[in-house]
């Protein structure tokens, strides 16, 4: 079925971290150029147009891949109790699980959160690759 990255990898859940490492200097810096309520209008001026519309895809991405996770983990998540695998809802139990199942749900909780980070990590990438050198270039002239 595939490598489980959360098994192999659980270095994977930094990436939550990372997210506020990268998106609240970029929310900063973006206040201090744009104002105080900068819009999104203001990014989309500053942002080439294949930039801003590449990360627009990303959050229609991560909007559907969310509905998705929402729709298929709406039972409960997996977890192992006593050495089973178990589907429970908030420490309840719903049903026991075949090792697949356990293995697709551990992977769906795992895309749920990645389309996220895709998100966050892409327009921060994108203000300060391309929008926060402009705004810079024009501010040295």
């Amino acid at each position: 079925m595939g490598v489980s990255v959360m098994d192999h990898y659980p270095q994977v859940w930094y990436l939550h971290f990372g997210v506020f490492v990268v998106f609240f200097p970029m929310v900063q810096s973006f206040k201090q150029d744009f104002g105080s309520a900068p819009s999104m209008s203001a990014l989309r001026m500053v942002l080439p147009p294949w930039v801003f519309w590449v990360c627009m895809a990303i959050s229609a991405y991560a909007i559907l891949n969310f509905i998705l996770f929402f729709v298929s983990m709406q039972q409960g998540s997996p977890a192992i109790w006593d050495g089973k695998y178990v589907l429970q809802s908030h420490g309840h139990f719903v049903r026991e699980l075949s090792g697949a199942e356990y293995a697709q749900d551990r992977a769906n909780e795992l895309r749920g959160f990645s389309g996220h980070w895709l998100v966050f990590y892409s327009v921060s990438f994108a203000y300060f690759m391309f929008a926060k050198a402009d705004t810079s270039r024009r501010f040295l002239r």
